[in-house]
């Protein structure tokens, strides 16, 4: 082999690495970007936006696939009058084309009874699975655990 071949195989290797490096990057910025697209999505109590972002054989630990979950959503977000959702202590894990994301999700809502109740507050840790698909990257899992005034009526 001569010092030009070599040269050039270390070169090809090197810009290889960089072009994984800035694919793992923008992959990152692209789920960062889809979490904050879900948690706007909630925040309006837009249940059918909400669910664009969920791949069509979604499920979650509820038990709920996608229009089970959209129906749910589409029934108990219009009871608040206000939702406002924290995402914190985001790790992400990439694999080729599939991903997943853990974070603590923070809620605090308001009833529609005109401030009779005081706000409701929420936390769970949350695990999501997603998939990259021709559109971007898609959730096809969650875990989380409900509130309990949701779990009684869910």
């Amino acid at each position: 082999m001569n010092k030009k071949a070599l040269i050039a195989g270390a070169v090809a290797a090197a810009l290889i690495a960089v072009l994984v490096a800035f694919l793992r990057k923008s992959d990152r910025r692209q789920i960062e970007t889809l979490i904050g697209r879900l948690e706007r999505r909630l925040e309006r109590r837009d249940a059918v936006g909400f669910c664009l972002y969920l791949t069509d054989d979604y499920h979650d630990s509820a038990g709920q696939s996608r229009p089970g979950l959209k129906d749910r959503l589409a029934w108990g977000l219009p009871l608040l009058a206000s939702l406002a959702i924290s995402v914190e202590d985001l790790g992400i894990e990439i694999r080729e084309k599939e991903a997943t994301a853990d974070f603590l999700a923070r809620a605090v809502a308001t009833a529609r009874d005109h401030g009779r109740q005081p706000p409701w507050r929420w936390e769970s840790r949350v695990r999501l699975t997603l998939r990259k698909t021709d559109d971007g990257w898609r959730v096809a899992g969650a875990e989380y655990r409900l509130p309990p005034i949701v779990e009684r009526n869910w």
